[in-house]
């Protein structure tokens, strides 16, 4: 491996001083080195977040096959070809796992509806195909012993009772077909009740959020 690369890692891991920064000329040739040095790291990172400490443990890890003379063709095509079956299998995760985020993305389904942002207290989502909603509790609003937070859709002036919510886990409830069609376009209430009376209507509304 020449001088040149043996330093382009060095600078692409962080491990020249300030001093010895200033001293290297950023030739469009050695910076082209240092960002093709950064990519494949970069791969790897993906299974093992790098470190400082990490990263020296990598560098004297290559630096223990870095030879200050010259090699023949042959070693350098080996040792290219070495590499590619190091970092390949990284790049290969990484494109497998951006493929498997689009596919169970909540917005690549077009029957998945967001009704409750997570910042409220639940995470609150509704599939309208299979009229399911689910319900994870994040951090749920302070209430108390005797009173319960409870989801409510209203639309065209209806109120409809849905569920109440959750201090901690999660549920998955059904919902009927009304409700689904109320929840598309209607607006979403948080409301705090208490247990000892009916659910009639939302009592104290502490949350609206207008759906599309």
């Amino acid at each position: 491996m020449s001088n040149q690369k043996n330093i382009a890692y060095e600078y692409a891991l962080g491990l020249l001083s300030k001093k010895e920064k200033d001293a290297i000329e950023l030739t469009e040739e050695f910076l082209k080195e240092v960002e093709d040095i950064q990519l494949k790291l970069s791969a790897l990172q993906l299974q093992a977040p790098l470190n400082q400490s990490s990263s020296k443990k990598i560098w004297n890890n290559i630096s223990q096959q870095i030879q200050p003379e010259k090699t023949s063709w042959q070693e350098t095509l080996a040792g290219r070809f070495r590499m590619l079956l190091y970092v390949l299998p990284a790049i290969f995760l990484a494109f497998g796992s951006l493929i498997l985020f689009e596919q169970t993305s909540p917005t690549s389904n077009p029957y998945s509806m967001a009704v409750v942002n997570a910042k409220v207290g639940w995470s609150i989502n509704a599939d309208t195909k299979n009229h399911k909603l689910s319900i994870a509790s994040v951090s749920p609003m302070l209430v108390g012993k005797n009173e319960v937070c409870a989801l409510w859709v209203k639309k065209d002036g209806v109120t409809h009772f849905i569920s109440t919510l959750p201090n901690n886990g999660n549920k998955i409830i059904s919902i009927s077909e009304k409700i689904t069609q109320h929840l598309k376009n209607g607006e979403a209430i948080i409301s705090i009740e208490s247990v000892d009376q009916p659910m009639t209507q939302p009592s104290r509304i502490e949350y609206r959020n207008q759906l599309s």
